[in-house]
């Protein structure tokens, strides 16, 4: 099975508990505490690296990244078609967050799909 997979927003159960966007996501990452303060000091590109295959991971499968979620249909109506890519935003914007820099979503989501195949 190829890549389309991913192309449309799947039937989903709404949980009110996983975020809608962007912005609710790192309204509950603040509140997840742990080595916060690690990950806001490596550059961005290493701070998103380098929990892909931890808190990427839990994005991913709890937040219904694979499933379906309104988090889901969010970035999959911008064009987003991948989990991994979907993950990747929230964790730069989360770091862009936590080092007040603006967090340009949008151009990050066009970024990745000029790369993508």
């Amino acid at each position: 099975m190829g890549p389309t997979k991913f192309l449309k927003p799947r039937p989903f159960k709404f949980n009110p508990t996983i975020p809608a966007n962007v912005e609710e996501c790192i309204q509950q990452m603040v509140k997840w505490g742990g080595e916060i303060d690690q990950f806001k000091k490596k550059n961005e590109d290493d701070a998103v690296a380098s929990t892909h295959h931890s808190v990427g991971k839990w994005i991913r499968n709890e937040w219904g990244l694979w499933t379906g979620s309104q988090l889901k249909d969010y970035f999959v109506n911008k064009g987003l078609n991948h989990p991994d890519d979907m993950s990747g935003v929230i964790i730069r914007a989360f770091h862009r967050y936590l080092n007040g820099l603006p967090l340009d979503v949008e151009n990050e989501i066009n970024r990745i799909k000029s790369i993508e195949i």
